[in-house]
């Protein structure tokens, strides 16, 4: 379990396993059924934007969550403007908004998004986010 003081949650989702996933300021925390609380991605003290293997990824200001029917993980980065995903094999990507680049852009991703924060993935695998007054729909490759 970790430190109260450490942890201000955002949102949640449960996978198909019944693990609880929760998404703090810069990181993400796996709560397993059985067992400590654990950060699978980002950092509990250090904000930022960083893709690649998940311990070094960074985050600023997650605050939704979603989770696929294979496991992977999508999070709302809403002050760094994106939509950043956590594969199963532990790696961050960004797969919709642009770093530092606040207003909705529509089309082709990586487009532009404004301060994201819901979340949501429907069957067909369409992942859907608020920005901006709008609900977007965002059909990965």
């Amino acid at each position: 379990y970790l430190p109260y003081e450490m942890v201000h949650p955002r949102s949640m989702v449960v996978d198909n396993a019944g693990n609880l996933y929760v998404a703090n300021v810069c990181s993400v925390l796996k709560v397993p059924v059985f067992g400590p609380a654990t950060v699978i991605a980002g950092s509990l003290v250090e904000c930022g934007s960083t893709d690649g293997a998940a311990p070094d990824a960074r985050f600023n200001q997650l605050s939704g969550l979603a989770i696929d029917s294979n496991g992977t993980i999508f999070v709302s980065d809403t002050l760094n403007h994106t939509i950043r995903k956590i594969s199963t094999t532990g790696v961050v990507t960004t797969v919709a908004g642009t770093l530092g680049s606040a207003g909705v852009i529509p089309g082709v991703l990586p487009g532009g998004l404004n301060q994201p924060v819901g979340m949501a993935i429907d069957a067909t695998g369409a992942l859907y986010t608020t920005s901006e007054n709008a609900v977007l729909k965002i059909v990965l490759p």
